[in-house]
């Protein structure tokens, strides 16, 4: 096996490890039921008035242990300039609604303080749901540094992930193990259903079984976001003398409003956010939407034609135009062919016990290098890499030998927890049996990963979802950037919402585009500067705006790609073209990537591509 498909085997066996794909039938587990006392209420009906968060004073009185993170040298090794930030953790309610009737959770927050005069307070979150974005404002300002100078910088891992109150969902040990399996579920048939539907109950019965993950969702993140600026805003002296900024409180903003940037699910934390504290709201960049105006599930539709679409139209046809360095066929037809024919192949190989990696594998690997331009070249090597261990004809032994055995000695085991946020914000059908017809059909229309939205434990959560119908009203205009042929969050689900709050955002889309991730990315020199006009002087653009593509990596130009922003958009949602398209066809040079940066998409690439991923 070459040093390639070492390499992508290692990386593809931790996404493995991650997600396994066998789950049970019956394993005596008992459908977790909440109790009535216990039940979370539904108790923000959609568009209630929630100008200020009720926050009891003994949240308010507490005194932080501020101590320098342990990311904060590494920052300030790339970015000599950048200020120390500081790390403490923090008690707020698991349900903020009722604040006395669960125990308190802790959220893991960092702050550092502006190097020049404050604007006030900002904010980052990358996406998930469920991303830890403790140290991204701080890593994300290396590729601006004015970040550092201009703006208090506020990470935060929200309830249930990374540092903060960790959602976990125990299930009995042995119970994944003793699932049933299949080795491809792209193969729709009743067994595939087995597999999905008893995935799902193992899954929802797991994560049932705690307190708080009931509470693990938009609303109840949203609360804690204001509540932290609450916070900080009445502590500032405090925190300031923490983080080594004694006279900052004198002399910078106040933070009456919170500033932010969203990537991915980002974007619907920061419109729940506006949504509902509009007069809190203060710069905010929403970046990759998704329709933060519809629903989980509506979103979690568009996945399969967007992701195949970014594969087929921009992937394969740069695959094509590099055939003499990959060597997998000319024109885009040809690349596709290619691609099934390795999975054929690594699916006989996995069957015969000659490869620990399924066809599955490949899927969710390439998958995930269709987020970044600049990971187009590991893509293609990915392809490669399949095909040589499809040709290998040596025994690998078992999937286990190759994954690692289960613990044995533990009494329990925990399940993905990653679907905890979705569950709690939208509703899902209960009746199943037209979810998998839906998934069969989204298979046949788009194979590359149409098997992935299928049944999963949404669909058998048992507390009620708390959702928003988001208008913004009140609130100051958004500014949205968005790449025309984005996998992750379809461009025809930000024009979605978009047009339902035309009054209060402004849409920014980048033609012949498609990576998920724009603003301080480098992708883009018209995003970047329509970005920190925004964001350092507060210039909004007058008008909707089209951006234009730079070429991708050893390419001689920009190539079209026929999208929605042509007319080319998908059934699912209508399109109107944005207004106001920019001067001039010609294409930037590359711009160059940021690698803390690059690699911090990677990281939510990877994160994002199990929280996606079918049982």
């Amino acid at each position: 096996m070459g040093a390639r498909t070492r390499r992508a085997l290692v990386g593809m066996l931790g996404l493995f490890l991650a997600l396994p794909l066998t789950v049970a039938t019956g394993t005596g587990l008992a459908a977790a039921q909440p109790d009535a006392a216990d039940a979370p209420v539904t108790d923000l009906p959609a568009n209630t008035p929630a100008a200020e968060l009720a926050v009891p004073s003994r949240y308010l009185r507490q005194s932080l242990d501020w101590q320098e993170c342990d990311f904060s040298s590494y920052v300030r090794s790339i970015s000599p300039q950048a200020p120390v930030t500081s790390c403490a953790t923090i008690l707020v309610p698991m349900d903020w609604r009722h604040p006395d009737a669960h125990p308190d959770i802790s959220l893991a927050i960092a702050l550092s303080h502006a190097t020049g005069h404050s604007q006030g307070l900002l904010t980052l979150n990358p996406g998930g749901p469920g991303l830890s974005a403790l140290d991204n404002p701080a890593l994300f300002a290396t590729a601006q540094p004015r970040l550092f100078a201009d703006y208090d910088l506020l990470g935060f891992d929200p309830r249930g992930y990374g540092h903060s109150e960790l959602a976990r969902c125990p299930a009995p040990a042995g119970a994944w193990e003793a699932l049933p399996s299949v080795p491809d579920l792209r193969v729709r048939n009743a067994a595939t259903h087995r597999v999905e539907t008893a995935t799902a109950r193992l899954q929802a019965r797991a994560c049932a079984s705690r307190e708080l993950n009931r509470f693990v969702g938009t609303q109840q993140t949203v609360d804690d976001l204001e509540f932290l600026r609450t916070y900080l805003s009445r502590h500032r002296s405090l925190s300031a003398t923490a983080a080594g900024r004694s006279g900052a409180a004198k002399t910078a903003a106040s933070y009456d409003r919170l500033n932010y940037l969203g990537y991915s699910y980002g974007t619907w934390l920061g419109a729940w956010y506006a949504d509902s504290y509009p007069t809190h709201t203060g710069r905010f960049i929403l970046d990759s939407n998704m329709n933060w105006t519809s629903s989980m599930y509506a979103n979690q539709r568009s996945d399969s034609f967007s992701f195949q679409r970014r594969r087929d139209r921009m992937l394969f046809p740069w695959i094509a135009r590099h055939n003499r360095t990959y060597h997998l066929g000319t024109t885009r037809t040809q690349v596709k062919r290619r691609y099934e024919v390795i999975r054929a192949g690594v699916l006989r190989a996995y069957r015969a016990g000659r490869a620990p990696a399924s066809a599955m594998d490949l899927d969710a690997e390439l998958l995930g290098h269709l987020y970044s331009d600049a990971d187009f070249p590991v893509a293609a090597e990915t392809m490669v890499d399949y095909a040589e261990l499809a040709a290998r004809r040596v025994a690998a032994g078992s999937r286990r030998d190759a994954t690692g055995t289960t613990d044995t000695t533990a009494a329990t085991e925990d399940v993905d927890s990653s679907q905890l946020v979705r569950c709690n914000d939208s509703g899902y059908a209960h009746d199943v049996a037209p979810v998998l017809k839906r998934a069969d059909a989204d298979t046949r229309s788009y194979p590359f990963i149409g098997y992935w939205d299928t049944v999963g434990q949404c669909n058998y959560w048992p507390y009620p979802a708390t959702t928003r119908t988001i208008d913004l009203a009140g609130a100051p205009r958004l500014l949205m950037f968005q790449s025309e042929g984005d996998p992750a969050t379809a461009y025809e689900g930000a024009v979605a919402a978009h047009q339902a709050t035309a009054k209060h955002t402004r849409l920014v889309s980048v033609d012949d585009e498609g990576q998920h991730g724009l603003y301080l990315t480098g992708v883009s020199p018209c995003v970047e500067r329509i970005g920190n006009a925004f964001l350092f002087d507060g210039r909004m653009p007058a008008a909707d705006i089209v951006c234009h593509a730079s070429r991708l990596t050893g390419d001689a130009k920009a190539y079209p790609f026929r999208g929605p922003l042509d007319g080319y958009g998908h059934r699912l949602n209508a399109v109107t073209t944005p207004g106001s398209p920019a001067a001039g066809r010609a294409a930037p040079p590359a711009s160059p990537t940021n690698p803390v940066v690059q690699r911090l998409q990677r990281r939510v690439a990877v994160q994002e591509t199990q929280a996606h991923r079918a049982p």
